[in-house]
């Protein structure tokens, strides 16, 4: 779970941070950078639905995906239904960000129940400090006119800042072992 919210908010400051030239670059638009900017915090529950989802079926928790599966199609469907035709985009946008941080929370509630682990809170809390560093030290080099070039060394710089700030953690967490119960 920590390298899931490690890399997974590394991605969303870096989504955040570079939406309007990721907009431009990819589709001349920076209606599309804002989109990206709106959607870029809910990456790191996208990321963890994915994991949270295996984690409880190698625990034998199937049903209790099935129920958050089946929830999250219908919520989508609902609101799809309700919010698109009056608001558009935007009701597309909160869509998405309802239905992936609601399921994400509810496996997390339920990965955490049944594996009687703890949430990394504190590792959690380092990298959002470490995106809003990067985001502050970067973010005013970046303009929706960056070009691809400048904007990949951008990346990287910014990729390299977050993982210096991380890196003890992050080796910590590499070294863990599952221990035998």
């Amino acid at each position: 779970l920590r390298i899931t919210f490690t890399l997974s908010i590394l991605m969303s400051g870096l989504f955040f941070t570079f939406a309007y030239p990721i907009g431009q670059i990819l589709y001349k638009s920076e209606t599309v950078g804002g989109m990206i900017r709106v959607l870029a915090p809910v990456v790191p529950f996208m990321y963890l639905d994915c994991i949270a989802d295996g984690l409880l079926k190698g625990l034998g928790e199937q049903m209790a995906t099935l129920r958050y599966n089946t929830l999250d199609s219908s919520l989508r469907i609902l609101l799809t239904l309700f919010l698109v035709p009056r608001k558009g985009m935007s009701g597309f946008l909160i869509v998405m960000l309802l239905s992936n941080t609601l399921v994400s929370c509810l496996e997390l509630y339920r990965l955490t129940t049944v594996s009687r682990t703890a949430l990394p809170l504190k590792s959690i809390g380092l990298c959002l400090l470490s995106v809003i560093v990067c985001h502050l030290c970067l973010g005013r080099f970046v303009t929706a006119e960056t070009r691809l070039p400048k904007l990949m060394v951008l990346g990287l710089v910014y990729a390299g800042l977050y993982l210096l700030i991380n890196g003890k953690a992050i080796r910590r967490d590499l070294k863990m072992r599952v221990q035998p119960r």
